[in-house]
């Protein structure tokens, strides 16, 4: 009988302990010295999601750089090409608008008298239009008041954004300068 009572008493105790233990707090379990084990870091793992990600950044450098050295490539042909046409376009001659080869008629016999006549009328930053080369062409001083314009860039700026009939009068009066001048030093 004895016997009975101690194996029930072990059969009692063994299924009591799991619900005692898990009615514990962690406190409680901590006091009594249960360890808990950490989990296992996955060093091998974490090695290769990091090994994978700097391929796939190197990957997309290296793609951004092809994409980089593909457009400057295109960009360089482009601009032979461009070179190559103006190249075989300056051995045509580009026909003149007849308004500039009346001013070019007109201007010539004049052009002799200032040295620099090119570098000052043919400069980049002054501002003559397509108008006022037209109210130039019909003067016999057509060069003087070219060279005037060149040498006086803030009115010609000013002379170019006007109306066309107060431009012709702004270009009469320089004109009517000029050929005083050019009577009064004879």
């Amino acid at each position: 009988m004895r016997f009975f009572f101690v194996k029930v008493l072990l059969i009692f105790a063994a299924c009591a302990s799991p619900v005692v233990g898990n009615a514990q707090t962690l406190n409680q379990q901590i006091s009594r010295g249960v360890t808990f084990i950490a989990p296992q870091i996955d060093y091998q793992g974490m090695a290769a999601i990091q090994n994978a990600q700097t391929q796939a950044n190197q990957a997309a450098m290296q793609r951004r750089l092809i994409e980089e050295q593909t457009r400057a490539l295109q960009l360089e042909n482009n601009q032979r090409e461009a070179a190559a046409r103006n190249s075989q376009g300056s051995g045509v001659v580009q026909e003149m608008p007849p308004y500039m080869q009346q001013w070019l008629k007109s201007a010539q016999p004049r052009m002799h008298l200032f040295a620099d006549f090119e570098q000052v009328v043919f400069s980049p930053n002054v501002a003559i239009s397509d108008d006022m080369i037209k109210l130039m062409a019909a003067s016999p001083f057509a060069a003087d008041i070219a060279y005037y314009l060149g040498s006086h860039k803030m009115e010609a700026a000013a002379i170019k954004s006007m109306a066309m009939l107060d431009a012709a009068r702004s270009i009469s009066d320089i004109e009517k300068r000029l050929m005083e001048a050019a009577t009064q030093a004879k």
